[in-house]
């Protein structure tokens, strides 16, 4: 377990959930937190992570393999852990926005959120923002809830930023 506890606490989440949801309801779940000179995850049942990396300029995905959460009581799950460099970024967004369609019927999915995050990786947090979501709008309309965090590493103790 993690010093931060989170795993506990997302099975406690979990075993509420199961307690008081129908069978077919469960949530999607991914965190970020900080630990020193590295960064803990998880994802459960969420889109991966997108994490930019400020020296390479390459985009990579990071998740665990686990479930949504209130699906199975009992239920167990993973956290990985990742570097976290100065000009690095990571991006969560809910399905609604990979979701977006063009008129042909194609996703802007993860190709399209990297393609926007390596273009404006510099940028102020808040353009970035702006930028993502104006380009999924001219790829197509949205059929449900989007929604995204930004975190930026700014230095190598993990002071990070969000938007």
């Amino acid at each position: 377990m993690s010093q931060t506890g989170l795993p506990a606490n997302i099975e406690s989440i979990n075993s509420v959930l199961y307690s008081v949801t129908r069978p077919e309801t469960f949530v999607t779940f991914a965190y970020l937190a900080s630990n020193g000179a590295q960064l803990e995850y998880s994802t459960a049942g969420h889109p991966s992570i997108l994490h930019y990396h400020g020296v390479t300029r390459e985009c990579s995905e990071i998740a665990c393999s686990n479930l949504p959460l209130g699906m199975f009581d009992e239920q167990t799950f993973t956290e990985r852990r990742c570097e976290c460099n100065p000009g690095d970024l990571f991006l969560l967004v809910t399905d609604g926005l990979l979701e977006v369609e063009d008129a042909s019927g194609q996703e802007f999915g993860l190709v399209g959120l990297k393609a926007v995050l390596a273009q404006h990786a510099t940028e102020p947090l808040g353009a970035i923002f702006q930028s993502l979501l104006d380009t999924a709008r001219r790829h197509g309309s949205a059929s449900d809830d989007q929604t995204l965090l930004l975190v930026r590493c700014s230095s190598k103790e993990n002071n990070l930023r969000t938007v």
